[in-house]
């Protein structure tokens, strides 16, 4: 049996991965966001470390691993640069709660 804090998380992974946090999806139906990619995030960052939507993404995934400061900061990089992007303020209410 999940905790109520696990059961939110999945919870809120639907949601954002519904919400359409993916890069490029177009009008596909939308990457779940998983912790599991955070290494390739890492490494497209890398090289564009200005891309509001990969930022976003990658701040998505931080929440979904539980490091809600991180995610806070790289969120709020990624709406400098996306300001009406649904997913940035998602993780960052989800994370002040």
């Amino acid at each position: 049996m999940l905790n109520p804090r696990a059961a939110c998380r999945q919870w809120w992974g639907l949601v954002l991965g519904v919400a359409g946090v993916s890069v490029g999806c177009g009008m596909g139906r939308p990457a779940a966001i998983s912790p599991t990619e955070m290494p390739e995030l890492e490494a497209r960052l890398a090289s564009s470390p200005d891309d509001g939507a990969l930022l976003l993404r990658y701040g998505a995934a931080l929440y979904a691993a539980g490091s809600c400061d991180s995610a806070v900061a790289v969120v709020g990089r990624g709406r400098a640069h996306r300001p009406a992007d649904a997913v940035g303020p998602l993780v960052v209410g989800q994370c002040l709660e």
